[in-house]
């Protein structure tokens, strides 16, 4: 995003960029990775959804269920670590492992009931995906992630609970990056079922928005017949899942760039120096723009002293201003 600030008299102008979406149905029956092609080829992506409000300004149509841009598919979490926001990770890292070591049971993981986003170990040390709520006894490790130890806790605990433990305790959830450490690990290890530190975070937007917003139906997802790896919208505006092969048609969203403009009055007081001198006032404009750089992270900022215009064209100049790129 981009700031232009304008010192104008006895006021600041506020302009920003920032970018809407503008929904559009399409009427076109389409796989889901088909309907994303068209979006991005036509529009922007498909449609992200960041509160009910979006979903109010969705086109008003007759439709049974259309496509949106939210994927769970498994090409992001079977069997494989990427970059993917929806892929596997370890939760001491918050990342996968690279070259990555895997020790997954065969069929899995599969996330049954699309719910399945934690993983425990077996007694032969083979990895399965399960359901973060249940208790289990779990491994956490001391050390480093080159150098680990790992270290049994006989206390049934949900997933998140036993991570908490272990980063209180110890390091964090065991971490099992080569053949090597699974072995230490199972030398650790004397009970069947226990949590370590694989976890994925479900769905992601086609866009790579990092919108939490959900509005799926009771009961959904729930990744029937292990099949169903999209979001489907209905007229009603609830979110099933769906097997992204299926036909139909979907909502694409334009990205669209609005300037804002917000007028502050400030009043300055001098007793040193002439606030009409331009030596004052690239001083002013200096402390001013430090300051907006202290807190701000992803906005760039511009200052201009302007002296303000007669009151029938100051509307004119603040738009005709922050029209303008100063950077």
């Amino acid at each position: 995003m981009h700031l232009i600030v304008l010192f104008v008299g006895f006021g600041l102008t506020l302009c920003s960029d920032v970018y809407v979406r503008q929904y559009h149905y399409v009427d076109l029956e389409l796989s889901w990775t088909n309907a994303q092609l068209h979006c991005r080829e036509k529009f922007s992506d498909l449609a992200t959804f960041s509160s009910s409000d979006d979903l109010s300004r969705l086109p008003e149509t007759t439709f049974r269920a259309a496509w949106f841009g939210m994927t769970d598919h498994s090409k992001s979490w079977k069997n494989i670590f990427n970059n993917d926001s929806n892929s596997w990770k370890w939760s001491a890292s918050g990342e996968w492992s690279v070259p990555s070591y895997q020790n997954w049971f065969p069929g899995q993981p599969d996330n049954d009931g699309s719910a399945q986003t934690c993983v425990y170990v077996l007694s032969g040390g083979k990895w399965i995906d399960g359901y973060c709520e249940e208790k289990k006894n779990f491994v956490c490790f001391n050390g480093t992630l080159d150098q680990k130890t790992y270290h049994l806790i006989k206390d049934s605990k949900k997933w998140k609970e036993a991570r908490d433990y272990c980063r209180e305790h110890h390091i964090d959830l065991a971490m099992i990056e080569s053949q090597r450490e699974n072995e230490q690990f199972l030398l650790e290890k004397h009970t069947p079922l226990v949590w370590i530190g694989m976890y994925r975070v479900p769905w992601r937007w086609s866009d790579g928005s990092t919108s939490l917003f959900r509005n799926w139906r009771d009961g959904q997802p729930n990744n029937f017949n292990g099949e169903q790896h999209c979001g489907v919208i209905k007229m009603s505006h609830v979110w099933d899942d769906d097997n992204c092969d299926n036909a139909k048609p979907f909502f694409c969203q334009k990205n669209l760039k609005v300037r804002k403009i917000k007028i502050v009055k400030v009043k300055l007081q001098s007793t040193t120096g002439n606030l009409s001198d331009p030596r004052s006032h690239s001083f002013i404009l200096q402390k001013l723009e430090d300051e907006l750089m202290k807190n701000t992270v992803s906005i760039r900022v511009s200052l201009k002293w302007k002296t303000e215009p007669g009151k029938q064209r100051i509307k004119e100049d603040y738009k005709e201003d922050c029209n303008n790129s100063f950077f």
